[in-house]
């Protein structure tokens, strides 16, 4: 098992305690799992829509300052995490898996739980 595979396959609470000891930056584990998207989604398609790659990468290393800064964090506060198109998230479509049944455009804010995540 490679460094990568290392990563991918570990529990959330595994991933955090790594990048919180700042064994790993929040950045490296992104990048690890965009490239597991990239590599996996076209034969499954998992995902219908993403935040754009360079947005997740920023929001990745504002997490890293974070730490390096000593400032507060929220508790899921480095982890990629999926979030099913039936919740609202700013910019992205809420089709619930159905993308011709939902002619709204863009959510143009996110869900509560979305907002409380990030």
């Amino acid at each position: 098992m490679d460094q990568t595979d290392q990563i991918y396959y570990q529990t959330a609470t595994q991933l955090l305690e790594w990048i919180h000891s700042k064994k790993l930056s929040a950045e490296e584990v992104m990048r690890v799992h965009l490239q597991r998207i990239e590599k996996i989604n076209p034969a499954i398609h998992a995902l219908t829509q993403r935040v754009d790659l360079e947005e997740c990468i920023r929001q990745a290393r504002e997490v890293d300052q974070a730490i390096e800064q000593g400032k507060p964090l929220k508790k899921l506060s480095g982890l990629p995490v999926a979030i099913k198109d039936a919740l609202k998230v700013k910019g992205l479509i809420c089709s619930s898996g159905s993308p011709g049944l939902y002619k709204e455009g863009a959510a143009s804010e996110d869900a509560t739980i979305v907002a409380r995540l990030k």
